[in-house]
């Protein structure tokens, strides 16, 4: 009775595993046996979709970008010729205004200048009569020559006063023309229409001869540089040999500012025919008149 208490507790104790690995056996086969017959079908052919356009032979108006920036054809500084206090500064001399060609922009103080000039007018008169006086001593000494009734050396010396008469005429012609020259150039004027773009002058200021007051640019002419590649060229009727204003290729500008989208019309005047060994470009340049660089600005 022992032995057969023993067997039925061991099996008790394998029966439970056994019969799981059984169930899991019995359910992959009946998995396997129902599963859904998969029938084997072609594939339906897709052709890709391809857009089709008519060709019709006829010129092509290739477009070729460039940008550049507009800047003055002529910028320069506005230079104090003379030393001297600023007794007086144009209302147009601050950052942004305009002025026109000819307009007293700076004056300095006259009085020093004025001086020299009356002090070489006074020279001048001073010269002209001792030059006088020269001459009418020497045309003496030639009619006393003629009669031999004077010295070769009296003639020699009024000779040698006339000659020194002279050059002090034509010294103090000289030194009148510089002092009227300084006294002009304490007026400074503007070479041209444009635009201050900065200024360093207020009345009372002591400048000196040199000194830069002002930097400007001129608003009747503005340039453009636009660089293209060296590819674009080849779609460019341009002869890079060709000089100023020979290059008559039409352009369209374009830009942005205020908001607002400008364009323009315009022309290539000139190229700078030199290829940048570093961007492989060649600098093509034209200009506008005042109308559009006022609109567009530098």
């Amino acid at each position: 009775m022992g032995r057969v208490a023993r067997f039925l507790a061991a099996l008790r104790r394998h029966l439970g595993p056994v019969a799981v690995a059984l169930g899991a056996i019995f359910l992959a086969a009946l998995i396997m046996a129902t599963r859904p017959r998969l029938e084997p079908q072609v594939a339906a052919e897709t052709l890709p979709s391809v857009p089709v356009v008519e060709v019709a032979s006829g010129p092509v108006r290739m477009m070729v970008s460039a940008f550049g920036t507009v800047v003055p054809k002529t910028e320069s500084r506005l230079v104090a010729e003379v030393a001297g206090r600023v007794v007086a500064v144009a209302d147009t001399m601050v950052s942004g205004g305009f002025f026109a060609k000819g307009d007293v922009l700076v004056e300095i103080e006259q009085v020093d200048y004025a001086v020299a000039v009356a002090q070489s007018q006074a020279r001048l008169k001073s010269a002209l009569s001792e030059l006088a006086s020269a001459e009418r001593a020497y045309a003496r000494q030639e009619e006393l020559a003629a009669t031999q009734a004077g010295s070769e050396s009296n003639k020699d010396d009024a000779r040698n006063r006339l000659l020194v008469g002279r050059a002090s005429v034509d010294e103090a012609r000289v030194l009148l023309r510089r002092a009227e020259r300084d006294l002009e150039r304490t007026r400074l004027v503007a070479p041209y229409d444009g635009r201050v773009r900065s200024e360093s002058v207020d009345p009372g200021q002591f400048v000196s001869r040199g000194e830069t007051v002002a930097s400007m640019y001129s608003v009747d002419f503005a340039e453009v540089r636009l660089p293209v590649h060296d590819d674009d060229l080849a779609f460019l009727p341009l002869d890079l040999g060709e000089g100023f204003g020979n290059l008559a290729l039409d352009v369209t500008l374009v830009a942005r500012f205020a908001g607002r989208e400008h364009s323009w019309r315009a022309s290539i005047q000139r190229s700078e025919g030199e290829l940048d060994p570093k961007t492989k470009m060649v600098n093509l340049s034209r200009f506008r008149d005042i109308p559009d660089f006022r609109d567009v600005g530098p």
